[in-house]
């Protein structure tokens, strides 16, 4: 009797993950009202009948977007998706940037060739914007190319607003701990000897993993957004986020050796 309850109990847990996983796959899709035809989670217009399925946000309202990407991503990544046009990009991708130019600098240890931390934080504030726009157009052209590889069809500018958005977590990082960083350590954030690590172990610690559970949420946000925009499985995205990504910032980090 015990082995017959529990294989009954399996049977009804399997069949119960069985429908709960085919009501999350059909929920990504939308009905037309018209002809009950399925069309994509996307899609304005009805495949079958061409009536009008959801409308299709004109402008991005930014403060709204962010904290919609914050609190619910895949909404608010959807909502960029839609939107007919993609502004605030260039914006978000110049904020990008002033992390990702500080960032640099500390991979490179700048701070041992420049004379005092203002011309640390002047060259960080300079040319991190355009850091940040070629980045992101990195990403956007490689993610390109990397979707259509893998028979993945996307559109250029729909990419280069999901990664802008994506990032909306590293710019909350560069504006919230890095300064904690700079007030912290100061130039030695940016050097090897002294390490800041030698100086203050705990905070450098500290702030450090804040760093990176930001890039890695930046990083979670772009497969949420991927995987919507092409309409692919979860691994598929993580896939293409992580190969344009590698590929991305090697080329950036050639370019940047280059020039240092």
């Amino acid at each position: 009797m015990r082995h017959r309850c529990f294989a009954t109990s399996r049977q009804d847990f399997v069949r119960f993950d069985f429908e709960r996983l085919r009501v999350e796959i059909r929920s990504t899709m939308i009905r037309c009202p018209n002809c009950n035809t399925e069309n994509s989670d996307l899609a304005v217009v009805c495949l079958s009948c061409h009536g009008f399925l959801q409308a299709r946000v004109q402008t991005l309202d930014l403060f709204s977007t962010i904290w919609q990407i914050i609190e619910f991503p895949r909404r608010g990544m959807r909502r960029v998706i839609l939107s007919v046009h993609k502004n605030y990009i260039v914006l978000l991708a110049s904020l990008y940037g002033i992390g990702l130019a500080f960032f640099l600098m500390w991979w490179y240890r700048l701070g041992e060739r420049l004379e005092n931390l203002q011309q640390l934080l002047f060259a960080g504030l300079l040319f991190g914007p355009p850091v940040g726009i070629l980045h992101v157009s990195f990403i956007g052209i490689i993610g390109l190319v990397v979707s259509r590889i893998l028979a993945v069809q996307v559109r250029l500018p729909d990419f280069l607003a999901v990664t802008a958005y994506a990032a909306v977590p590293v710019i909350l990082g560069a504006v919230f701990i890095l300064p904690v960083e700079i007030v912290t350590f100061g130039q030695f954030l940016f050097t090897q000897n002294p390490s800041p690590i030698v100086i203050k172990p705990v905070s450098y610690i500290i702030l450090m993993t804040l760093d990176a559970l930001t890039i890695l949420w930046s990083v979670i946000v772009l497969v949420i957004g991927v995987s919507i925009l092409g309409e692919v499985r979860v691994w598929k995205s993580i896939l293409i986020v992580g190969l344009t990504i590698a590929v991305s910032f090697l080329l950036l980090l050639f370019i940047v050796r280059g020039v240092v």
